[in-house]
């Protein structure tokens, strides 16, 4: 058999250094989620922050939930250890797989968003991350799911109000404008002359309003933004009216 000449041989040293520090760096990696884990057991896991579990990683079965886990989904302890998130109906099948692919492709996921289902059937919105961990010599999914809920209504709520004041304001029969400070006008919801608001929209309000007139309008502008008062003219504007 040939021997290996002086720089196969070095190659072959250095693939094989090169190796003994990869697995070097996978069992540190392994030991430090499992450090991670065990000073998460049990203190931070109980806390009230956020939903936590624990569970296997072949099946997703639950090893461990903490209690906000329980109550923000209507569980008791006895009817989710041992289950998977689909037999509890808590994820649908194909949310749960894509979570684990992107637990899996990178080792952990951070802040996915996701929707899950209360045992009661109500539905709540959260923040998914996870880590897969080692536990003793169980490996298992340590995952988070911050409630979002409250945070996702109140921003469809003011979506909601945003449309529908806006929709008034569109259809309302006479011109309404808004201003910042300086005159810029921000919002136009038409224009006497059949200028497009699209026109009128950055420009400044003493643009369209008479040399004689802009003291006036200066006065109205200083008058509600030192006493916040409603003040009322008449005057002659050249673009809205």
């Amino acid at each position: 058999m040939a021997q290996p000449t002086d720089q196969a041989s070095k190659t072959l040293n250095a693939e094989l250094e090169a190796l003994r520090e990869r697995v070097a760096e996978l069992e540190a990696a392994a030991d430090e989620r499992e450090e991670r884990i065990e000073a998460i057991d049990w203190r931070a896991f109980e806390s009230r922050a956020a939903l936590m579990a624990l569970s296997t990683v072949e099946e997703g079965r639950f090893i461990e939930v903490n209690e906000v886990y329980l109550e923000t989904l209507g569980f008791r302890r006895e009817e989710v250890i041992g289950k998977t998130s689909i037999e509890l109906g808590i994820l649908e099948p194909g949310e749960r797989d894509a979570l684990r692919e992107a637990v899996a492709e990178k080792g952990f996921a951070r802040n996915v968003p996701v929707t899950v289902r209360t045992k009661g059937g109500d539905l709540r919105h959260g923040l998914f991350s996870a880590d897969i961990v080692r536990r003793g010599d169980q490996v298992c999914w340590f995952t988070v799911v911050v409630d979002t809920t409250a945070k996702k209504e109140a921003e469809e709520a003011l979506h909601e109000s945003e449309t529908k004041w806006l929709s008034i304001l569109e259809n309302a029969a006479g011109v309404i404008a808004a201003a910042e400070p300086d005159g810029t006008i921000t919002f136009v919801n038409r224009t006497f002359s059949g200028t497009s608001p699209e026109r009128v929209v950055g420009t400044s309000v003493f643009d369209h309003v008479p040399p004689q007139s802009r003291g006036t309008v200066q006065d109205a502008f200083e008058r509600v933004l030192e006493g916040g008062e409603t003040v009322t003219y008449e005057l002659t504007a050249d673009v809205m009216g």
